[in-house]
């Protein structure tokens, strides 16, 4: 429950783990919404560390009950190459569906604009305009979202699948959550801090909440980037080949 501090919940998760019993694997998926990113990542460990908890992740996928983007991609991996083969099988089709064709084609739409040189100022623009509310480049922007150092040897494709489809990997600290309070307002953000007593959210431009515990009816993770989808219908083509060439440029 996210009224308890994290070091307790880490605790339950450690005794719980001791059981073989699918029951267990149950109890974590139905928690799941409401877990933070550091308890998160407890249960993704104990849910790949035993087949019959594995099975039973699989089986609440098949049943619509739990997302398979909320399973980190590389865990999928590895049960492709190493997990039973029924597991591998239903791992390789997850995988492949990772990306959907809708996406995929836009990408491709974008693509084709990068065949010539972008505009540096403009990008420069498009940065500030767009990106600076979660990203800082060049001295400008919030830390929000993850850093934009080092993209020159990922190269116009690896920006273009991430700025286009956001949540086609998401690293488990930048997504959103959505609390629901005792008295029934609702806060939204990234969970960047927590302790025994209370959590820290922020949003964009830096704008932080201070939420006490006590204060929380419901905490849950809405399995979505805090980037949000549906970026091209702000920026053309040509304006996202300037962008990128900025940011290829100046990181």
């Amino acid at each position: 429950s996210p009224s308890q501090s994290p070091e307790v919940q880490l605790l339950v998760i450690r005794a719980l783990s001791s059981q073989t019993s699918a029951e267990v694997a149950d109890h974590f998926l139905r928690s799941w919404p409401g877990l933070s990113p550091r308890v998160r990542q407890a249960v993704v460990e104990e849910l790949f560390a035993k087949p019959s908890y594995v099975d039973a992740v699989f089986a609440a996928v098949r049943g619509n009950r739990f997302s398979a983007r909320d399973l980190p991609k590389e865990r999928l991996e590895h049960v492709a190459g190493n997990g039973t083969p029924e597991q591998r099988q239903f791992a390789m089709e997850l995988l492949a569906q990772w990306t959907s064709p809708d996406r995929l084609n836009l990408v491709a739409q974008y693509r084709e604009a990068m065949v010539v040189p972008g505009n540096l100022e403009s990008g420069r623009l498009q940065f500030r305009q767009h990106c600076a509310g979660c990203h800082q480049l060049e001295g400008h922007g919030s830390v929000l979202g993850p850093s934009l150092a080092g993209l020159a040897p990922k190269g116009i494709d690896f920006i273009l699948n991430h700025v286009l489809d956001p949540n086609l990997e998401v690293n488990p600290q930048y997504f959103n959550y959505v609390v629901l309070r005792t008295d029934g307002r609702t806060s939204t953000g990234v969970l960047i801090e927590e302790n025994a007593t209370s959590i820290l959210l922020q949003r964009a431009d830096n704008v932080r909440e201070a939420l006490l515990r006590s204060e929380i009816q419901e905490l849950k993770n809405t399995g979505q980037s805090i980037m949000p989808e549906g970026f091209e219908r702000s920026i053309t083509p040509v304006q996202m080949n300037d962008l990128v060439a900025y940011l290829l440029d100046a990181a």
